[in-house]
């Protein structure tokens, strides 16, 4: 639908707040803010003639073209800018020492972004001057632009004619998400003029049939010798990564560039650039170039944190979010004693150091963590390291959010480790309060084959460091019911504990057990070998309809892992085998376990595979459809980190974070993955009887007005903007925890049940 009348001046757009600076009443354009005077809309029939300076109507009436004497500012709120690249975030661009004649392009809308801030976007190709930078023709698509706020519009645009200082533009056009647009830049003169004085800039919605024309705009004089095949502009409000379309890039196609013979350049040399450094938010920008095509990264996935040793290096582990909304996690080396640190990164990506391992004589107090962190439900965080401790066999430790440690527990304090060694893998705090987890070596298991001083065991401790060894593996024969559990616990909906072991059972490649939370273990499912799910590594995540779902690191009909599903029961299926695709680009390998989205889908990493064989990031659905999200080392010098094996964790925005071991500057990162999922709250813990205590981690809960479980209300204090304090109420039932904020009601990511 067009949209304004054929003769309209630009009029302030209401969405969009103006930075400071910028007066009041000034409109927001693809080349940044001018007063509403210096903004024209030219019609279909209308032309420019004598350099801008006059308008011919469509009936051949002709208005004079004041002089627009009002400066014009950027996004920044700063006078001037003048030139193209002035809010310009990244761009494909080509350059020539004759003249271009023409160029067209088509890409496609994207979805709407998911945040609206006010954030006005825009994508187009262009034609400019490099040595004379007067005017730019740019066929345009915008958010939140073009008198649309809210909505996706397309216009052609000729910013800014210099005889008159007036920013011009054709009438705008909605276009839906989906849709295919059309950009063309065209000189009127004809084949073999260098520098024609009148062109036509064309914007054309494919899917529709509806276009938004300048016709015979004027030039200036210009030598069009600069061209781009895409470009991403943001002139206000970009708040969030999720400002952006979710989809993460955009990709110009079917580009052609054409000299002033109108002879199509067969590889025009594109080139990427950006401006991206020191911008804030950073939201993965980078691009990528053919010759016919250029793709602009807005990507949902960011970089947080890049280690450098002395803050922590090669972080194995995931993330876990904490209730004062902050994420922890662990490095397994580096830090001030080079053995590994506990650190506290804010969602934004402000990274503290809280402990450094080895700080104490002989590293008592433990060293090597390859395991991640919870919080306990008294606001504590619990954890392992490997080795270190009183016997240099591992520990299990506690450490306040402010960063003080207290070591709990030293493994091998026992004869020959019957109370376990070496664990690996995490804790988890069950209903009765205690902590359970695994160790990979030490305990009692007589029929141990792996050369290793024991199998593994699986312990229980208070939050006050009293440790009971629950099972010792391979107490078997053939080490028939397990051995080297790397992987954890976690608490089933009927009380029991389950988990894996990564090696024994019938045919050595690991199994499944429960155990219940006094000790007594049931091998489920025992893991087969060529060509069947094998070696289970990582934590296992229980679903809504009671079966587990996790993954394998060898195994599966492409020999690189696979997810599956099981039933409490032990009935398995493969969901998924990795590396079915060419060159392994659906990823292999995945180490680490899967975290169960809002959405209901499953997220995971691979630690190699994906376009760029260093790992990736997939969504698969419970059925087995899986979606490669990300490859790492997208980026040059692979600073968008490579070979996650620790996994993912939802924060309560609904993004994704997680951590690379490697890339960087070697030592591995922190990320986040934005993957269109809304906020939502999470109680700890997520279960309780009526009375008890709980407490509620969100994003933006200050100004809440309700608590509800399953409906019921409850008491509840607001703590923070990140936390709440309530008690199950008389006559709740199992179901979702509501919270009722200002900006919307928040559900829990899973039912609360009431014991």
């Amino acid at each position: 639908m067009l949209i304004a009348s054929a003769t309209a001046r630009a009029q302030v757009l209401a969405g969009p707040s103006r930075p400071a600076g910028v007066p009041e009443g000034y409109v927001i354009t693809p080349s940044g803010y001018f007063h509403p005077s210096c903004v024209r809309q030219m019609a279909e029939g209308e032309a420019l003639l004598e350099d801008g300076r006059v308008l011919q109507h469509a009936d051949g009436t002709l208005e004079n073209i004041p002089s627009c004497d009002y400066p014009r500012y950027t996004a920044h709120g700063e006078i001037g800018g003048e030139g193209p690249l002035t809010n310009y975030i990244e761009w494909a661009q080509a350059t020539t020492s004759t003249s271009y004649g023409g160029l067209t392009a088509t890409w496609v809308v994207p979805p709407a972004p998911a945040s609206n801030d006010g954030q006005t976007v825009y994508f187009f190709p262009g034609l400019d001057d490099i040595n004379d930078t007067v005017t730019i023709l740019q066929p345009v698509l915008g958010w939140n632009s073009f008198l649309l706020p809210g909505a996706w519009s397309i216009a052609s645009w000729n910013c800014c004619v210099p005889s008159t200082s007036t920013n011009w533009h054709s009438p705008a056009v909605s276009v839906s998400p989906g849709d295919e647009i059309k950009g063309i830049i065209w000189d009127t003169c004809g084949a073999g003029t260098v520098s024609c004085p009148t062109w036509k800039v064309i914007t054309e919605d494919v899917s529709t049939g509806r276009s938004t024309t300048l016709s015979d705009t004027p030039s200036e004089g210009q030598t069009f010798n600069w061209a781009f095949a895409g470009a991403l502009e943001v002139s206000i409000n970009l708040i969030q990564c999720s400002d952006y379309p979710p989809n993460g890039a955009l990709t110009f196609s079917d580009v052609a560039l054409y000299d002033y013979n109108f002879d199509r350049v067969s590889n025009p040399g594109w080139s990427f650039t950006n401006k991206a450094s020191g911008l804030a938010p950073q939201c993965g920008y980078g691009g990528q170039v053919a010759p016919t095509q250029a793709t602009l990264d807005y990507s949902s996935f960011i970089t947080l944190a890049s280690f450098n040793f002395t803050d922590g290096a090669v972080p194995y582990a995931g993330l876990i979010q904490a209730t004062n909304g902050n994420l922890y996690g662990t490095t397994q080396i580096g830090g001030a004693g080079g053995e590994g640190t506990i650190f506290q990164i804010t969602p934004s990506g402000t990274l503290t150091t809280l402990y450094s391992f080895c700080s104490q004589s002989n590293c008592a107090d433990g060293e090597v963590p390859y395991a991640g962190l919870i919080q306990a439900t008294k606001g504590d965080l619990y954890g392992t390291t490997t080795v270190g401790g009183t016997h240099d066999e591992g520990t299990v430790f506690k450490i306040t959010p402010a960063g003080t440690l207290t070591t709990l527990y030293s493994f091998c304090s026992q004869s020959e480790c019957a109370d376990g060694a070496e664990p690996y893998a995490g804790l988890v705090q069950a209903s009765n309060g205690n902590l359970y987890g695994t160790t990979l070596y030490g305990g009692t298991g007589a029929n141990c084959y792996f050369g290793a001083e024991g199998c593994g065991t699986v312990f229980s401790i208070t939050p006050g460091g009293t440790l009971t060894t629950l099972y010792s593996f391979c107490t078997k024969r053939n080490c028939a019911d397990g051995a080297l559990p790397y992987a954890g616990l976690i608490q089933g909906t009927d009380g029991s504990l389950y988990g894996t072991a990564s090696a024994g059972g019938y045919e050595g490649q690991g199994t499944f057990f429960k155990i219940t939370p006094t000790g007594t273990l049931t091998t489920l499912y025992e893991f087969c070998g060529l060509g069947c799910p094998n070696e289970p590594e990582g934590a296992l995540v229980q679903a809504a309809s009671g079966e587990f779902y996790g993954t394998t690191f060898n195994g599966g009909s492409g020999s690189n892992g696979t997810v599956f599903s099981i039933t409490p029961g032990g009935k398995l299926t493969t969901l998924y085998s990795f590396c079915t695709q060419s060159n392994c680009t659906d990823g292999a390998l995945p180490y680490a376990g899967l975290v169960l989205g809002t959405d209901g889908n499953f997220y995971g990493t691979t630690v190699f595979g994906g376009a760029n064989g260093y790992g990736t990031i997939f969504q698969i659905t419970p059925s087995g459809t899986l979606t490669t999200l990300y490859s790492f080392c997208a980026q040059s010098n692979c600073t968008d980190g490579s070979n996650s094996e620790g996994g993912l964790v939802q924060g309560t925005s609904g993004d994704l974070y997680g951590t690379t071991c490697c890339g960087a500057d070697g030592w591995g990162t922190v990320f986040r993955l934005y993957v269109g999922l809304g906020p939502f709250v999470e109680t700890l813990p997520t279960s309780g009887k009526v009375g008890g205590a709980v407490k509620i981690l969100g994003t933006n809960l200050t100004g809440a007005t309700s608590v509800s479980f399953n409906g019921t209300a409850a008491a509840f204090t607001v703590v923070s903007a990140s936390e709440i304090t309530t008690a199950v109420p008389a006559g709740a039932t199992t179901g979702a925890v509501q919270v009722v904020t200002p900006s919307g009601t928040l559900s829990s990511n899973v039912p609360f049940r009431v014991q």
